[in-house]
């Protein structure tokens, strides 16, 4: 007890010289020259105070990153004092030359600001231009912590996958968090980077060392020997120092930020031969099946048939480009391809295409084979996939309807879009006219009618896809009106399927399909108001 009371007694002490002292900032940076991909530590270091709040920094061409505070109180011939100084980890941006502050600290009551620091940040994998020490690292951090590369084999072709795992022993020390490891790979393509898997080797006659291993692929871009690596990880070690000097009783636990690096790896990247390469291949490396699929297999001229063509199996997929068709273009229609979305979860096993194919001729019988060629690594050879001719139906393109003629109603008149009027003489008959004349401006300024002029200037100018569009606002609107009957509502949705059909068939089609359309919504129109 005795003891317990001089060490808080000696505290007190301390904290009310320091108390007393001038108060100083300055910003420190472990160094002036990064590369892009090395980490940078700043200190801001207060001194004579020790409740100091943690000063917000930004700062141009760097994201900053908060690590945490370290007090200390020392004794240097017999005068104490007293400091806090907050780490930040600054991981750079793009290439340049950066300052570091002023920074603001709010400190003893009063508001100090840190000279600046000037930092070059050089293009990664580029040469410093001058000599430069390392950030400080512990002596056992370099022995206890160890950044190690596998692969699998260190010889393969271009494109093809290679799968490696970067590999963390952790030895004696306490490792609070570690981020995902950074790789230098010019001349690779690699793969999405697992969840780390920790586990414990067992070492004969020592405590066990811990193992976290990160699992990727890669895949070399070009031919030649390449150089894989360094990589590089931040871990956040787990440190402690006395907070009162000859006492081991008051001791203080803080996080010191070490970047662990590998060596790199030598890798031998082997061109694809030449020989009996077929002229369909695109690059695919790997080992793989095709299957196709198409829906409807029933359909008229310039309607579209969706093909899903899928690609299965080992290999790079991000190599996989999408099957070739054999088509006759003067019989059918091929729109581009759109590729699906793979697996975000580990390697991708499979590779989607989606395309549209359009008959514009009902000769058509079959969707026309489809082939994909790849080169096997375990062979040495390029293989070539077929999948068979698909049936398929091609009716005739619908030919356009003729509207009936209207017929006089009972009341002795009708209205299609021209006069037709015979009414009875005197003033019910002015009256009736007028109303009718009325009805007929606000149908020209707002009503179908009026939407259809406007889808057949579209269609005369050529703009079939914009006359498409046109004309299903109009079928919509009509749908949505509060008279619609059931029946009309049915009709309108099959004409608005009808019209999504024009709007991707091929120019031609699309603009003959259009003005079939165009009539028979007229019609349609014509016998909702002679209903109505």
């Amino acid at each position: 007890m005795r003891r317990l009371a001089i060490a808080f007694l000696f505290c007190g002490l301390l904290v009310a010289q320091a108390s007393a002292a001038s108060v100083t900032a300055r910003a420190i940076v472990s160094r002036t020259q990064v590369r892009l991909d090395e980490p940078l530590e700043l200190r801001v270091h207060v001194e004579g105070a020790q409740q100091v709040v943690a000063p917000a920094v930004t700062i141009n061409g760097f994201a900053v990153r908060y690590i945490g505070p370290a007090t200390q109180i020392s004794i240097i011939n017999g005068q104490m004092s007293a400091s806090v100084t907050h780490t930040y980890l600054l991981l750079p941006q793009q290439p340049g030359r950066w300052t570091i502050g002023p920074i603001a600290v709010e400190a003893g009551g009063s508001t100090l600001h840190t000279e600046p620091v000037t930092v070059e940040v050089l293009p990664a994998g580029s040469p410093r231009q001058m000599p430069q020490e390392e950030p400080a690292v512990p002596a056992e951090a370099s022995s206890s912590l160890q950044l190690q590369i596998g692969l699998d084999r260190t010889k393969a072709y271009v494109n093809e996958r290679v799968p490696m795992r970067m590999q963390l022993l952790i030895d004696g020390v306490v490792v609070h968090s570690a981020q995902p490891p950074a790789l230098q790979a010019d001349g690779f393509q690699v793969g999405p980077i697992s969840p780390p898997v920790q586990s414990d080797v067992a070492v004969e006659g020592r405590p066990p060392i811990t193992l976290i291993e990160f699992k990727t692929s890669v895949a070399a871009t070009r031919p030649g020997q390449l150089s894989l690596g360094p990589a590089s990880m931040l871990c956040q070690v787990v440190r402690r120092r006395q907070i009162i000097p000859f006492d081991d009783l008051f001791e203080q636990a803080f996080l010191e930020p070490v970047v662990v690096r590998t060596e790199p790896v030598m890798f031998e990247a082997l061109p694809l031969p030449q020989a009996d390469r077929p002229t369909i291949f695109r690059g695919a490396v790997g080992r793989f099946t095709l299957e196709v699929e198409a829906a409807p297999t029933t359909v008229a001229v310039g309607e579209p048939v969706t093909l899903l063509l899928r690609v299965r199996g080992e290999g790079n997929h991000d190599s996989v480009t999408a099957p070739i068709v054999d088509i006759d273009r003067a019989k059918i229609k091929l729109l581009e391809p759109s590729r699906r979305p793979t697996p975000a979860d580990g390697q991708p096993q499979e590779t989607v295409f989606e395309r549209q194919l359009i008959p514009l001729d009902a000769s058509v019988k079959v969707v026309p084979p489809v082939r994909f060629a790849f080169f096997d690594p375990a062979t040495a050879g390029y293989q070539t996939l077929t999948h068979d001719p698909i049936p398929l139906t091609v009716h005739p393109a619908p030919k356009a309807k003729t509207a009936a003629a209207p017929q006089p109603s009972a009341a002795g008149w009708s209205w299609t879009g021209q006069w037709r009027l015979s009414a009875p003489a005197g003033a019910v008959a002015a009256m009736a006219l007028t109303a009718l004349f009325i009805s007929w401006l606000i149908r020209a300024a707002v009503g179908p009618s009026a939407g259809c002029r406007k889808v057949r200037r579209l269609a005369r100018q050529g703009r079939t896809i914009e006359a498409c569009d046109e004309l299903s606002a109009v079928l919509e609107r009509a749908a949505a009106a509060r008279n619609a009957s059931p029946e009309l509502a049915r009709e309108v949705a099959e004409l608005r399927h009808r019209c999504a059909v024009a709007r991707s068939a091929p120019a031609s089609v699309g603009a003959q399909q259009l003005s079939v359309l165009l009539q028979e919504t007229e019609a349609l129109f014509t016998r909702a108001a002679r209903r109505s």
